[in-house]
């Protein structure tokens, strides 16, 4: 399993926890608080740090209707 880190950030995106999930529009709304960031900047960090991740297994992001809320 792959959590992302800082923990203290982004565990409040998970919306499962064997395996990990996390909500993408969570993922953006914690980072928008934690970092200070605007919605453009969140999804540029997202598309940039987090995404590539995805490849790696273990990491699963789920977005809209398929998310576990």
């Amino acid at each position: 399993m792959i959590y992302l880190e800082p923990r203290k950030v982004f565990d409040a995106a998970i919306v499962k926890n064997d395996p990990v999930v996390y909500d993408f529009d969570k993922l953006i709304e914690v980072m928008m608080t934690a970092f200070d960031l605007g919605y453009i900047d969140a999804l540029d960090y997202y598309y940039y740090n987090i995404e590539p991740l995805k490849l790696h297994k273990g990491l699963k992001i789920e977005e809209g209707e398929n998310a576990d809320t």
